[in-house]
């Protein structure tokens, strides 16, 4: 569940912000971050823990490192295009 918590919130900013506020950040393949979002929650009868497994041991290391930029460049004002009042 928190691994889909996770997807949903970066499905959210992507929603309202529109998929380009993630462009800077080309280490992170954010078309299976989403993707990962639609899978976890409809096809849950389907997941292989295993790759799951994997996925949160991998990669949600690199996804927190990228979240602490996109946080530091949001205080920094270098995303403010994309945020609205």
């Amino acid at each position: 569940m928190s691994l889909q918590y996770i997807t949903e919130s970066f499905v959210k900013i992507r929603n309202l912000c529109g998929k380009g506020f993630f462009s800077p950040y080309k280490t992170i393949p954010w078309d299976s971050v989403f993707g990962m979002r639609n899978f976890l929650s409809h096809e849950y009868g389907d997941v292989d823990t295993e790759g799951i497994f994997n996925t949160v041991k991998t990669n949600i290391p690199k996804l927190l490192h990228i979240t602490e930029t996109i946080q530091q460049d949001v205080i920094k004002g270098n995303r403010d295009t994309f945020l609205s009042d």
